[in-house]
């Protein structure tokens, strides 16, 4: 994370959750080494950050409890569906070595850093600037809730005719692991601890409830005959790029264009949606 401090860890050589460990990570597709795939990284042990070309791998969880030194290899087979068509499909192996471990920490806030870093003079400066955001963020949350609201209500009135194929359940669900493990790391749980904090629900639910929002967003897409040209993803991503990320590179390593659709879809379905509730209330 920008301007945190990275110490490495020297009273331990277990690897644990929450660690960075530094690693020289070797791919292997069908047998044959691949140079593109296969590089030094730092992987933050509960991220998940290696488990994109399979759902049927978890690295993380065959370099927990390891040591400095060790060789871990997971092996698995790319998503057919994967972005990079020459790989997939393809029998994959990774072996990781394990370097060393850090962690991460946040520097100590005062005048200094704040000038260094955050653009403020003092720390007073930055805190009212904090202050101020959160103002607007509240406000901002209060019209968040109130889409959340009507979507669940929209959900709730739409009727589920038959089960969703295992092979989509599937994807779901590992889907839904690598969008919480973050979150659940941040707050030192499993996912599945996590979800059942927070939404009361289980893994398998939470994907089922993804599917069910997706395949809605797609039919009332339909009834209001609304699409996300190439155009609109192109600008998206050039403007997420430019605000966040600094290189499409880096970008596209964390989001596929199919996600980015998705939710640019899902956005233009709300807006229809709102419209239609507001007029409803006018009436």
């Amino acid at each position: 994370t920008e301007n945190m401090t990275e110490i490495d860890i020297t009273d331990r050589d277990d690897v644990r959750d929450g660690d960075f460990v530094d690693a020289d990570w070797t791919m292997k597709f069908d047998g044959k080494k691949n140079d593109e795939y296969s590089n030094r990284v730092e992987i933050l042990m509960g991220a998940h950050q290696l488990d994109y070309l399979s759902k049927d791998m978890d690295c993380d969880a065959a370099l927990i409890g390891k040591m400095i030194g060790d060789t871990v290899t997971v092996t698995g087979t790319v998503d057919k569906n994967y972005e990079d068509q020459d790989i997939a499909g393809k029998d994959v192996e990774i072996k990781i070595k394990i370097k060393g471990l850090s962690r991460q920490e946040l520097p100590e806030l005062n005048d200094a850093y704040c000038r260094d870093y955050l653009g403020f003079d003092t720390v007073k400066e930055y805190k009212e600037s904090v202050r101020e955001e959160i103002l607007a963020l509240k406000k901002e949350s209060a019209q968040d809730l109130k889409e959340q609201l009507l979507w669940k209500q929209v959900l709730d009135n739409a009727k589920q005719l038959k089960d969703f194929p295992e092979e989509a359940m599937d994807d779901a669900i590992y889907n839904a692991k690598l969008e919480l493990a973050e979150e659940a790391l941040e707050s030192d749980m499993d996912i599945t601890e996590y979800l059942k904090m927070t939404r009361q629900m289980t893994l398998k639910e939470y994907a089922q409830e993804a599917l069910k929002s997706q395949c809605t967003v797609d039919l009332l897409a339909k009834v209001y005959g609304l699409s996300v040209s190439d155009k609109e993803l192109d600008d998206t991503i050039k403007e997420e790029v430019e605000q966040e990320f600094g290189s499409e590179e880096a970008y596209m390593g964390c989001n596929t264009k199919e996600d980015i659709r998705k939710r640019l879809l899902h956005n233009k379905v709300m807006e229809e949606v709102i419209k239609t509730a507001n007029f409803e209330n006018e009436k």
